[in-house]
């Protein structure tokens, strides 16, 4: 995948998930009450959401999901 791709990839995915809360937010769906701490478990359940569907997380011991996991760790992404 091209760089620029990625990037857009990137910004469209955080974009949907930011624009969604928002969109709850100012709806009134999320508590008032809700500060930092519930905020950021939503945001990373919305995270994990979006990323359920991809072979990585459907297949955890298959060679691409190794590969990851490898280089996640040795570039300390």
């Amino acid at each position: 995948m091209q760089r620029y791709a990625q990037k857009e990839l990137v910004r469209d995915l955080v974009r949907c998930i930011t624009d969604d809360i928002c969109n709850k937010i100012v709806a009134g769906t999320i508590p008032k009450e809700w500060d930092g701490h519930e905020l950021r478990c939503l945001l990373a359940e919305k995270f994990e959401d979006a990323a359920q569907g991809t072979e990585i997380q459907r297949h955890p011991n298959c060679g691409r999901a190794r590969d990851y996991r490898n280089t996640v760790l040795v570039n300390n992404l």
